[in-house]
């Protein structure tokens, strides 16, 4: 394996939950919130236009996969 979680192991949910914590601790826009379940992460959004919207989830997924990455 060169990279990963292996699946079905011991290890497997604390590594998660290490790698996930960093990326939910990131600093983020105050109105994006970030939800993960099983190895999905939803960037979630709210805005008073949709133009509010698309600049406000544009930097908060860019922060996502930033600390993801």
């Amino acid at each position: 394996m060169s990279c990963g979680v292996p699946q079905e192991s011991v290890l497997g949910p604390s590594l998660w939950n290490i790698g996930y914590d960093y990326m939910l601790r990131g600093d983020l826009p105050d109105e994006v919130r970030v939800v993960c379940y099983a190895d999905d992460a939803l960037v979630l959004e709210r805005g008073e236009s949709y133009q509010d919207v698309v600049e406000t989830a544009t930097r908060g997924v860019a922060a996502v996969v930033d600390r993801i990455q």
